[in-house]
């Protein structure tokens, strides 16, 4: 696709879905998240990628970085909290493949952002009403043909869920697991799982990963604390992806895990993480 093609193709999907939508220079927009009043977020085309930004808040402590990663998994689309010089923002990166339904990703990343402004500000937000092309892969041979065609052999696990390794390099073993649902298809590839985690290294993990989610593209870190610490990437979709968003999705959480997962498993030793808390200024 060529890039003025891109450029129309973004302007009129924006246009689409967002509360306002103005280009203000080669390849940005300013573009506002209806939450009561009307925030404005930026977005920009990067090569192959439509990147979304929007500042939600200011400086934060450590404590907070970690509260924030169980809000991810509750947002639709590609949408994500995430930090940068310890400000707090919401953020998405959309693919843009030839096929691609640009407006629909868009609609429920803008979706996300409002549940995600909803969330900062300390309340529930409410159910957003899902697109008329919602997720429709009823049977578990519909999603292994998908996989076939994105190129990713799996193991199917279940009616509903499939197994794929990730693609993170010698040495080092990932697997994604694949559930679909009602809900949607939400791809996940586990982090960490600590029987008993220190305050330290809790706030230490928040910090990195939500620091990763500024960096890493299309992929989004998310956490819980219950009986164990668990933390994970996940990709999720509310509509069937593409073959190559797929592949996509998939190809993004090798890079995450291999970049992160090592580190972010260092981090179970407090006095490592309490010094990476101080190099990072908390």
């Amino acid at each position: 696709m060529h890039w003025h093609q891109k450029l129309t193709l973004v302007d009129r999907a924006l246009r689409s879905c967002a509360a306002l939508a103005e280009q203000t220079g080669e390849g940005e927009w300013d573009f506002a998240v209806a939450n009561g009043g009307a925030l404005l977020g930026r977005a920009r085309l990067c090569e192959e990628w439509l990147v979304l930004d929007l500042p939600c808040d200011g400086a934060l402590d450590a404590a907070r970085a970690w509260d924030l990663l169980p809000f991810n998994p509750r947002l639709n689309g590609h949408a994500k909290f995430a930090l940068r010089r310890r400000a707090v923002h919401l953020r998405a990166e959309i693919p843009i493949t030839g096929q691609t339904d640009l407006t629909l990703r868009l609609t429920d990343c803008h979706h996300g952002f409002q549940q995600g402004l909803a969330l900062a500000c300390g309340y529930s937000p409410a159910p957003v009403e899902q697109a008329a092309s919602a997720f429709s892969l009823p049977a578990s041979r519909d999603l292994a043909e998908l996989l076939e065609e994105a190129g990713w052999p799996a193991v199917q696990r279940d009616a509903n869920r499939f197994a794929v390794e990730l693609e993170v390099g010698a040495g080092l073993y990932r697997q994604a697991l694949l559930r679909c649902g009602e809900e949607g298809l939400r791809i996940t590839a586990e982090l960490v799982s600590w029987r008993q985690a220190a305050v330290q290294s809790r706030e230490a993990l928040g910090v990195f990963l939500s620091t990763a989610n500024w960096a890493l593209r299309l992929v989004r870190a998310a956490a819980e604390d219950g009986e164990s610490t668990r933390a994970w990437f996940e990709v999720a979709y509310q509509a069937a992806p593409e073959p190559a968003e797929l592949s996509l999705a998939l190809g993004a959480l090798s890079v995450a895990c291999r970049l992160a997962g090592r580190e972010a498993a260092s981090l179970e030793d407090p006095e490592l993480a309490g010094r990476y808390l101080e190099l990072q200024g908390f």
